[in-house]
Order: C-alpha cells, then structure tokens, then sequence
C-alpha cells in the first residue's frame, strides 16, 4: 500500500495514508459514504466488530468515490462515532476523501475494484475490509458484511508482527 497517499481527512485537512496510520497496523475499509446499502452494511458490520474487541484499533475508512467530500465523511464519522461510543475513537477512526488519482492508486495497490454506473450514479463493488501492517504490506483481507471480533483483533496482531496471509485473498477480491 503507497502509505504516502494524500488523502483528505474528515476535516478537509490533507493527510497521508501513513498519518492516518498513526505508526500501527490498520484496518482499510473501501467504501462510498452516499451508497444506499452495502457499504453501510460493511461499516455497521465493523463497527459490530469493533464494539465487541477490548482495545481499539486503527481504522482507515476511505470514499472511493472521488465526488465525495470532507463534510460528507465528518458527518458519516460522527454518525459511527456517536454508536461507537469509545473514548479516543475521533482519532482511530478516519473517514477519507480523496482525488481520482489517490484513490486510483490506493484501490489499484489493495486490488479493489470497482465500476461506476453513470445511469444508476451508484458503483458496483466488493465487501472487504484489508489489514495492512504499519509499513504498508497487506496482511489480510476480510470478505462479507460480518466481521468476527476475535479473527480481526487477531488480524490485526498479526499484521502488527508483520505476518501476512494468504495469496488467495486477492484472487478472491477480484
């Protein structure tokens, strides 16, 4: 994953994939904030996750769609944020916005891919949640709408230790 991606955070300030990090292992969730049903049920599926793990965990939420903007992501955070309900979790929890060409490159790195409908306005797109060690190699992915607290939390140990898992999983994501 090129972690020096400029993105914009939820806020509208830029940040890199790196700072959005914080020097940890992460959680990448792809999605689109105005999608009518899948990415919400992806988020609600990880913040299930997440409400259940004992400590927090980086996550790094970002809009592939590049018409999206920073007051779209601050009011998607604070809507997960407000049911999240974790000390801190502003700061370990990102809501990104970025250029066709960041995004591009940050779904070309991670193998995510996605069709737009012009017709529609709506995209065609896999579930997937992708844990990336803190120096960017991703160590696994996650398919679905549920996310088993315990298989995260382990995921993210392990990519924390700079394990990855299986070449299989980019097969499956495209």
């Amino acid at each position: 994953v090129p972690m020096d991606l400029v993105f914009s955070d939820e806020n509208g300030a830029p940040i890199t994939l790196r700072q959005a990090a914080a020097g940890k292992a992460f959680i990448l969730a792809p999605v689109y904030y105005r999608c009518p049903q899948l990415c919400t049920m992806i988020l609600n599926g990880l913040l299930t996750s997440l409400k259940g793990a004992a400590s927090r965990h980086q996550v790094v939420t970002f809009s592939f769609d590049p018409c999206e903007d920073a007051a779209l992501a601050s009011a998607k955070k604070a809507a997960y944020l407000r049911v999240y309900d974790q000390p801190g979790a502003e700061q370990t929890w990102r809501f990104l916005t970025g250029s066709r060409d960041a995004i591009d490159a940050l779904c070309g790195a991670v193998g995510f891919r996605t069709t737009y409908d012009a017709q529609t306005g709506l995209y065609a797109h896999p579930s997937a949640l992708i844990v990336v060690s803190p120096d960017g190699r991703i160590s696994r992915y996650f398919f679905g709408i549920e996310y088993p607290t315990r298989d995260l939390r382990l995921a993210i140990a392990e990519a924390s230790a700079g394990k990855t898992g299986s070449i299989v999983d980019p097969v499956l994501l495209f």
